[in-house]
Parts: structure tokens; C-alpha cells; sequence
């Protein structure tokens, strides 16, 4: 199971900052990226920006935004490998025909393709999407901010998912801990993205080490 850290910054001076405490223990980075509107909490949101970092790292977006049609046409142009977009961003009548389109425009750039779901929302809507998506994201909290906690029905989400599809990649995102990192492996997740339980330990090295040898 790959360990990811997340990365809430409000400029790119502390996403570079973050990136580079993190970058000699993992091979990915999740950017977690919030307009104020989907979430209540403003972020750093300006992939341009990218291009001055230069590192190893593996970059994902985790894109908490109200509007996923407009905001995936910068990230799309950025260095990032890998987009998630919300499943309950998008709405209205043309709902499913926007979500195929975002899909079908992010793999067109290369890159992997992933659709976000709430605690609340029933696993069953994402079935649709199965064969055309790379990953689900399942929130094991309320999105947006550090330090939420874990909701145990998302186990049952990972269940359902994997009965439904086996090869569907699955990472889980919020109130992700140490102590639950074997129970989500064995549950069928193929990656943990870690927010406060290494940004807010003592030592980052040792809690990556020690989330990594859990997850092993």
C-alpha cells in the first residue's frame, strides 16, 4: 500500500517546503487543493507554479473545487500525474456527461484519472465509472481540513468497491492513522493519502518509516 503524504499549503513557498521534507521517504505527493466554495478552506491553486519546483516526487491533485470542468483546464497543463475530481461537484442535468468529458480530457493529456466521494455518498454512484476511471478516492472524513476523524463506513465502501471491480484502484483520503493502516490494507485499499499524522508528528522521517512499515 503506497503512502501519500497531503499537502494543504496557502503558497507555493510551502508546497516546495513540504515536498522537499517528505521527498527522500515516498514517491508521491498529493496536493490538496480547496476554492473556499466546495470546502470552506482556501488553498494554494495556482499550478503554473509547478514548474519551478523541480523533484522526484510523483505529484497528484486532489481537486476540493466547486467548478471541476473549469478548474481541471489548469491542472491539465501542470506537472501533476494523476487528477481527482469530486463526484458530488458535478451536478445538473448534464452531470454524467461532464464527468465523462473531464475523465476523457485528462487521460488525453497522459495523465491518470480519479472521481472523489464523500463519506455520505453511497458508494453505488461511482459504479458507473469503474471501467473508464484509474482510482476511487473515498474521503474517511469531511473534506478539508487536518485532523478528521476516521468514519468506519468507509470500510465497507472498500468492500463493496473491491466485490464490485477487483482491479479498481481505491486510496483513501482523511483521518487516516497508524493504528488503522493494517485494516485498510486488508479491506482492499491500494493507497493512503496522510495528512496530520506526519505533519503534525514530532519527527516526519519516523512517521513516514513507521506508516510505510505498517503498510508494507
Amino acid at each position: 500500500v503506497e503512502i501519500i503524504p497531503a499537502i494543504i499549503a496557502q503558497n507555493i513557498g510551502e508546497v516546495e517546503e513540504k515536498i522537499r521534507l517528505e521527498e527522500p521517504y515516498v514517491s508521491w505527493a498529493q496536493l490538496d487543493i480547496m476554492d473556499g466554495r466546495f470546502v470552506e478552506e482556501r488553498t494554494w491553486n495556482n499550478p503554473k507554479e509547478l514548474s519551478s519546483i523541480e523533484t522526484r516526487l510523483h505529484l497528484e491533485a486532489d481537486l476540493m473545487v466547486f467548478d471541476p470542468v473549469i478548474a481541471v483546464t489548469s491542472w491539465l497543463e501542470s506537472k501533476v500525474e494523476r487528477i481527482f475530481v469530486q463526484k458530488e461537484a458535478f451536478g445538473g442535468t448534464n452531470a454524467d456527461i461532464e464527468i465523462r468529458e473531464t475523465i476523457e480530457r485528462i487521460h488525453a493529456q497522459g495523465k491518470e484519472a480519479g472521481l472523489t466521494l464523500n463519506v455520505e455518498t453511497p458508494v453505488a454512484e461511482v459504479f458507473p465509472w469503474l471501467k473508464v476511471i484509474d482510482w476511487v478516492l473515498l474521503r474517511g472524513g469531511t473534506p478539508g481540513s487536518y485532523g478528521q476523524p476516521f468514519q468506519n463506513i468507509v470500510l465497507d465502501k472498500i468492500r463493496m468497491l473491491k466485490s464490485r471491480d477487483s482491479l479498481i484502484k481505491i486510496m483513501v483520503d482523511g483521518g487516516v492513522r497508524l493504528d488503522l493502516v493494517r485494516t485498510l490494507k486488508e479491506a482492499g485499499v491500494n493507497a493512503l493519502a496522510v495528512g496530520s499524522a506526519i505533519w503534525r508528528a514530532p519527527d516526519i522521517k519516523e512517521a513516514i518509516e513507521a506508516f510505510r512499515k505498517e503498510a508494507a
